[in-house]
């Protein structure tokens, strides 16, 4: 590895959480399992891919970690900050507009440069071209702290930061894509159909959100709504407006099946055991189903109780 690209692939490895839950290198790396969101887990195995078996380890063990700020869905970046022989390396990774603010230089084929509008506007065209694919873009930069501010013994505070977040030196995109599951589309069809309107609410950029929804037919030629770069907090309000406006409302998606289970247990009234959107058509599906055979049951009681509650009537009288 030589120049820039070296440098994003340090960063990609060291801010990261993600790790193998085992290093069995017989395991087909595709298939090694990893304890991680699924865009840190995509960017573990390519670090592991370009440094080799244990690459991503060796280097965090070189570079200890010594402070980090996690990602938040206010923020929209994560920061780490690691010993890199007599200084510190501080890395961040994040939404690529909130990258490129932070940034003032950026590093092209090894060499440093100042940042100025015809790479800014170089910038939005590749973020906007590679999320018009419907992939996921995250941007990475680093920036190695002056030794005389910051001694060996520095107490860093991720609190209120007192270190540099500002002023960092931009080294890259990383693209990917988490395709629709196979079936979605059609279920997405199935919900329309029966009159089941489906939303999408992402974290992910616009133009990312548009091209996913177009794929999965959630919009079409007629205004749809895609509500994107959401927060925790917003989607919590456009749920609570559904049920406000009488709709009974179902959630589901990667963050749900992996950290929404605690917290979908105290507020919802069902459960699905897993974040498959066809499950919820399958649901749907069952319980109109029971819906409709109670009603028949209800109804045919009724009638042939009739008869029976007549004549008793004119026995009375």
């Amino acid at each position: 590895m030589e120049g820039t690209y070296k440098f994003l692939m340090r960063c990609a490895a060291l801010c990261s959480r993600a790790t193998f839950k085992n290093e069995d290198f017989s395991v087909p790396l595709p298939r090694r399992e990893v304890s991680g969101d699924a865009s840190e887990t995509a960017i573990l195995k390519y670090c592991e891919l370009i440094l080799g078996n244990g690459g991503t380890r060796k280097m965090r063990d070189k570079k200890q970690k010594v402070a980090e700020i996690p990602f938040n869905s206010t923020n929209k970046y994560q920061v780490s900050i690691h010993q890199n022989g007599d200084r510190f390396l501080l890395v961040m990774k994040g939404a690529p507009e909130k990258i490129l603010k932070a940034c003032s230089t950026i590093l092209i084929e090894g060499e440093e440069r100042g940042k100025d509008k015809k790479f800014e506007e170089e910038f939005k065209k590749a973020y906007e071209r590679l999320g018009g694919f419907g992939e996921r873009v995250l941007g990475f930069c680093d920036l190695e702290l002056d030794p005389e501010k910051f001694p060996p013994n520095f107490a860093f505070d991720t609190e209120g930061p007192n270190f540099p977040l500002t002023n960092l030196r931009f080294l890259g995109f990383m693209a990917m894509i988490d395709p629709p599951r196979p079936g979605v589309p059609q279920a997405v069809q199935l919900c329309q159909s029966a009159g089941v309107k489906v939303v999408m609410v992402t974290g992910d950029h616009p133009i990312t959100a548009k091209a996913i929804a177009r794929q999965v037919h959630i919009i079409s030629r007629r205004a749809k709504i895609v509500f994107s770069r959401t927060s925790p907090a917003q989607k919590l309000q456009i749920v609570e407006a559904f049920q406000h406006t009488n709709n009974v409302v179902a959630v589901t998606g990667i963050a749900m099946g992996i950290a929404g289970t605690d917290v979908s247990k105290q507020a919802a009234d069902m459960i699905l055991l897993n974040d498959n959107f066809a499950s919820i058509v399958t649901g749907v599906e069952e319980g109109r189903l029971i819906f409709d055979n109670l009603k028949k049951s209800i109804a045919y009681t009724l009638t042939s109780n009739i008869p029976g509650m007549h004549k008793c009537s004119l026995q009375m009288v």
